[in-house]
């Protein structure tokens, strides 16, 4: 254990083993619901944290940052995780693509889309 004088008053500064601090962290994030956090890879060197590996959301990154910052004796947190990129939920599939062009909701090659409403004088196109 470390005192010092400060300004305000006295300030205790306890320092933890890097490898005490390391397994606090992993139990930490094992027992968070996200199994991605399990497999982080976590280093400490100086109450310095670093968190390697990749999770399935920015949610779940902001949730291991958040385990990490509340163990006792980390003095910072180093983020060198990367987000799980999923195309197929930001990508349209082939055939839903398909039957969109085909209803006349999607027009090939563009954002736009176009709906078909019943006039009273017909059918119209907006």
């Amino acid at each position: 254990m470390d005192a010092s004088r400060g300004e305000s008053g006295l300030f205790i500064r306890v320092d933890y083993p890097d490898d005490d601090l390391r397994k606090r962290i992993e139990s930490f994030l094992r027992s968070r619901h996200f199994s991605a956090l399990r497999n982080l890879e976590v280093s400490v060197a100086g109450g310095v944290a670093t968190l390697k590996g990749e999770v399935g959301s920015f949610y779940e990154k902001q949730v291991a940052l958040d385990a990490c910052r509340r163990v006792a004796g980390v003095l910072c947190t180093v983020d060198q995780m990367q987000v799980e990129q999923r195309l197929e939920s930001a990508v349209p599939s082939r055939a839903n693509a398909l039957a969109g062009i085909k209803a006349g909701h999607v027009t090939p090659g563009g954002s736009t889309s176009r709906v078909e409403f019943p006039l009273q004088s017909g059918v119209g196109s907006f």
